[in-house]
């Protein structure tokens, strides 16, 4: 009986690499990128094996820099309940919502007390942003990370 058969390894785009020895051993290494297989379609291409973060950035309002409110927001990252802590300058009708990282609002609530608490068990792994605002003002926007 005779068999055939054909093994696929990884490729690699190397930028450099080298060789390491030492009293236990030698270890070879590259830095660089593995991939298995790039796919390109009409919206662009993705290399597959290949992790492709990508990070979103909030950035500071006006009204966020004009505000003398302190407000804290923790434990972050969180695995269930995050609290929001309004330090100084609490006013009535601030309110936060919660937005998922698609920008869908999760929870929108009026604020009552300076100390609330936001459960998250419920939500899946990733990232979010809370918004808390005074009125319709933005006063400060919150990256968190769900575990």
């Amino acid at each position: 009986m005779i068999s055939v058969s054909a093994i696929n390894a990884q490729n690699t785009i190397s930028t450099s690499g080298g060789e390491l020895t030492g009293t236990e051993g030698t270890v070879s290494y590259t830095i660089g990128q593995s991939f298995y297989k790039n796919n390109t379609g009409t919206n662009g291409s993705v290399i597959e094996g290949v992790q492709q973060p990508y990070e979103i950035s909030v950035v500071s309002t006006e009204d966020e820099k004009k505000s003398n409110q302190e407000i804290k927001v923790f434990p972050n990252p969180t695995l269930d309940i995050i609290t929001i802590k309004i330090i100084n300058d609490f006013k009535t009708g601030m309110k936060y919502n919660l937005y998922d990282d698609n920008g869908k609002i999760l929870i929108s609530k009026v604020i009552n007390t300076k100390e609330i608490k936001i459960k998250m068990g419920s939500y899946s792994y990733g990232t979010y942003f809370l918004k808390l605002l005074d009125k319709t003002k933005e006063i400060k926007t919150f990256k968190i990370i769900k575990n």
